[in-house]
């Protein structure tokens, strides 16, 4: 089969996820709380501030008097930049980056189905049509879920992420087909920008030295210098954190020991089911549905058994699921200053990967060419897909509310808005929800302090320090603070209106439906 055929059809299916994306996102990328991280770290680069933030998190480790110091610039701490790098280059024509945001994550969903398709057919054995069958089905499969489209609706990281730990994985596959220095390059390239992309990359780096140094052929000594120059992709990552660590002047990484809650669990099982089924569906369908999924991915591994071109990568994909969930675990149980929900947007990069693996699994197993039986399986998920970008483009705002949380449901109503847009020009601003404050008026606002510690739940030792430097501030400084009652994602771990009032001597000047502003008594 001429090879332009198999590109033919996986530019067809990327071209129909771009499509997908764009009709979901008339207006743009929606901005959730995180969205707006990356879209005012991404104006900080443009207007020459550096990859800086122009608020502070709720999870950064900064005081008070630390916060009102870096003034609009800073230092990102919770992520690595490069995200918000891509989303600075058109700010650079003049294009804000929620505009922007929307092409590039169909750009990325597109890429990641074409490589989705190639990587299939590669993975895949038999005769050309089958692998090909099998690849038109993993890719137009990737498109279905909306729990995973979803993700590339925000002005979010994982887009990025997904096309660049998809690529590394074909980088990968080539490399153990015919150990090169090229694919051992690229392999190494994709899978450090994608870790610079987000810090759970690291996994896709451990990923690529383990089967460098187990799967591929050749000797020895050749294979640990190979794994040795893939193990350099976590280089970038590690200065990085390394250097936002420095940045504050207390501990940013507290380690503690604290398990998965039967929640989170509930929320993987939630997500994966998703991936098969509409959000929604019964309990009884869910548990049929994650049966059937995990005798699907048994006989997927079972497959590799069946020796031929592809099996290590094939076992390389499923090592990449089992160490991103275990990274994934390992945040959560030992992490006391991070908040890592485990569903949604967090799992999606695993969903190409699961129909890669999946999908080539099972063509493992086709004990015959049937073409037509699997043209009719594409057409039947090419009418689901169809269906998929319809609903997108009409029910994408109601569906919304299922999604990460947006600033409209961080911030509640638009007199707020108004009444943050007309403050002073010098007024230091603190909330419990720094993101939509920014979203409503484009200024420096600074997170309250944290009362509890968000991984862990445990009180936080430095509070009454906290506390206090804010109270200076207060007294110093033309201050407001406000308080969102609903929807600010992280608020039960911050101090609450009551114990400002109390701590700070701070009185309501505004009341809102879903909002207090709160300033010094003068």
């Amino acid at each position: 089969m001429p090879a332009r055929v198999v590109v033919l059809v996986a530019a067809g299916i990327g071209l129909v996820g771009f499509v997908a994306v764009l009709l979901g996102t008339p207006d743009g990328a929606v901005v959730s709380t995180d969205s707006a991280t990356y879209v005012g770290v991404a104006r900080n680069i443009v207007d020459g501030l550096g990859v800086t933030e122009p608020f502070t998190q709720v999870l950064d480790p900064f005081t008070p008097a630390e916060a009102l110091a870096f003034d609009g610039a800073a230092p990102l701490m919770l992520w690595p930049p490069l995200y918000p790098l891509v989303l600075a280059l058109p700010g650079l024509f003049g294009i804000d980056p929620t505009s922007s945001a929307a092409t590039i994550n169909a750009l990325c969903l597109a890429a990641a189905a074409f490589l989705v398709v190639l990587l299939t057919f590669r993975l895949a054995t038999g005769r050309a049509k089958l692998r090909l069958g099998a690849g038109a089905v993993a890719g137009m499969a990737l498109l279905l879920p909306y729990v995973f489209l979803q993700t590339f609706l925000f002005a979010l990281s994982e887009p990025l992420y997904i096309v660049l730990s998809v690529g590394a994985l074909f980088a990968l596959a080539d490399y153990l087909r015919s150990p090169r220095v090229v694919p051992l390059v690229a392999l190494t390239l994709l899978s450090s920008a994608a870790a610079m992309t987000r810090f759970i990359g690291l996994a896709l780096v451990a990923t690529s030295v383990v089967a460098v140094l187990t799967l591929a052929p050749g000797e020895r000594r050749v294979r640990l210098r190979h794994a040795a120059l893939a193990a350099l992709a976590a280089v970038p990552p590690i200065v990085w954190s390394l250097y936002s660590s420095s940045q504050a002047a207390r501990s940013v990484l507290r380690v503690g020991w604290h398990p998965p809650h039967r929640s989170d669990l509930e929320g993987m099982v939630q997500t994966t089911t998703e991936w098969f089924v509409p959000p929604g569906a019964p309990t009884a369908l869910r548990v049929v549905v994650l049966g059937a999924v995990v005798a699907a991915s048994a006989v997927a591994i079972l497959a590799i058994r069946k020796k031929g071109p592809g099996s290590g990568a094939l076992v390389a994909c499923w090592l990449y699921v089992v160490l991103y969930v275990c990274f994934l675990l390992a945040s959560v149980t030992l992490l006391e200053d991070r908040f890592v929900p485990l569903e949604g947007r967090q799992l999606a990069p695993l969903w190409p990967v699961t129909v890669v693996a999946i999908t080539s699994g099972a063509a493992r197993w086709w004990r015959r060419d049937r073409p037509t039986l699997v043209i009719a399986a594409a057409a039947l998920v090419a009418v689901g897909l169809v269906g998929t970008g319809l609903y997108l483009a009409v029910d994408t705002a109601e569906q919304l509310a299922g999604g990460p949380p947006t600033l409209a449901q961080d911030a509640g109503t638009a007199e707020i808005d108004d009444f943050l847009a007309d403050l002073p020009v010098g007024t230091v601003v603190f909330s419990n929800s720094p993101a939509a404050v920014y979203d409503a008026t484009q200024r420096y606002v600074m997170s309250v302090p944290q009362r509890d510690l968000p991984g862990s739940g445990t009180p936080n030792p430095d509070i009454d320090t906290d506390l206090a430097e804010l109270a200076e501030i207060v007294d110093g400084n033309d201050t407001v603070i406000v308080m969102y009652s609903l929807g600010a994602f992280l608020s039960p771990y911050l101090v609450t209106t009551g114990e400002l009032q109390e701590a700070l001597g701070v009185e309501a000047i505004a009341e809102f439906p879903t909002a207090v502003v709160l300033s010094a008594k003068r």
